[in-house]
């Protein structure tokens, strides 16, 4: 994944010499979930701006994965709490995080717990209610060094007002539990962490 987006993740600023690498004859897919609650039909322009930087002033290929919960998501009527965990497979500094739910999310947690240094020590990484209508990266400032075994926990509040219990899936009618965090260097083969 080059670039994970909600509704009003706006422009993500790479630090200095950080950047995703598009390799040169690959395509570049920009795929829209359009949800349409009106009667009419929606309208509009949509696109992306791809800043080329100097190659020689690149020191760290940044990667985003998307770490939470997939496997046994279940969101019943009321109140509720999901908890994903996504465990670092090895050194990496996170400079960015965008919670991502869909209409029954109302709080996102994530917190790092760490292996090395103070071992259990919890450091936050966000901490916010959700509106599914504005879904902005942040930018951890400074960056956070995250270790090999450093454990991620994802943790997700709905407030369900249907009938149904909700479970995984891409539509804006499911849930997700996410939180996407842009990092570097580039380690994984898949842009979900889940355990």
């Amino acid at each position: 994944m080059t670039y994970f987006g909600g509704v009003g993740a706006g422009a993500l600023t790479m630090p200095a010499g950080v950047a995703v690498k598009i390799p040169a004859g690959k395509q570049l897919f920009l795929g829209l979930h359009l949800f349409n609650t009106g009667v009419t039909p929606l309208t509009g322009r949509s696109g992306m701006k791809i800043l080329s930087p100097d190659p020689a002033t690149v020191l760290h290929e940044a990667e985003a994965i998307a770490a939470g919960k997939v496997e046994g998501l279940l969101v019943p009527p009321g109140n509720s709490t999901q908890t994903g965990v996504c465990t670092m497979t090895d050194d990496v500094t996170a400079f960015a995080v965008a919670p991502h739910m869909h209409l029954a999310g109302v709080h996102n947690t994530t917190t790092v717990t760490t292996t090395v240094g103070a071992p259990g020590a919890v450091t936050p990484m966000f901490d916010g209610d959700y509106t599914f209508n504005d879904q902005p990266y942040v930018p951890l400032d400074p960056p956070l060094v995250l270790h090999k075994n450093d454990v991620v926990n994802v943790e997700c509040d709905y407030a369900n007002t249907g009938a149904s219990a909700l479970t995984f899936g891409e539509s804006t009618h499911n849930e997700m539990c996410f939180t996407f965090i842009y990092r570097y260097p580039k380690i994984a083969t898949t842009p979900v962490c889940v355990n």
